[in-house]
C-alpha cells in the first residue's frame, strides 16, 4: 500500500508544469468561428481570454483597466495589434500568456467588428 501511494504521489508530483499546453495539445484545432465577446460557450468568448489572462493587472481598481464597455474600437485594435507573438509584452513574464489560439480569437473577434453577443 505504501509503495501505491508513493508512486500516485510521485506521478502526480511530475505531472504538473508550468509548460505552454498547446505544446502538448497540438493536435486540437483553435475554433475561431463565432467569437463573440460574450459568448454561451467559454471557449467561444473574448470575456473569457480577457477575465483569465487580463483583468488580474487591468482589472476596474488597477491604473489601467481594461473594460470592453469603456474602450473604442480602435483603442482595442491598437491593443490587439501591438500583440507581438514573438515578444511576450503583456501579460508580463511570470504571468499565463495568451496562447496562438487566444491571439487568433481576439484579431479575428476585431476583424468581425467586434460582435458583443450571440
Amino acid at each position: 500500500m505504501f509503495r501505491l501511494s508513493s508512486l500516485l504521489i510521485i506521478i502526480f508530483l511530475f505531472s504538473c508544469s508550468k509548460e505552454n499546453e498547446e505544446e502538448y495539445f497540438d493536435f486540437l484545432e483553435c475554433n475561431t468561428e463565432n467569437i463573440y465577446y460574450n459568448a454561451i460557450e467559454a471557449e467561444r468568448s473574448i470575456s473569457t481570454i480577457i477575465s483569465n489572462k487580463c483583468a488580474g493587472c487591468h482589472g476596474p481598481n488597477s491604473s489601467i483597466p481594461l473594460d470592453y464597455n469603456m474602450i473604442s474600437y480602435y483603442n482595442l485594435s491598437d491593443i490587439v495589434y501591438g500583440i507581438d507573438p514573438n515578444i511576450s509584452q503583456m501579460p508580463p513574464m511570470g504571468h499565463p500568456q495568451l496562447t496562438d489560439c487566444e491571439k487568433e480569437k481576439i484579431a479575428i473577434w476585431v476583424n468581425n467588428n467586434m460582435p458583443e453577443n450571440e
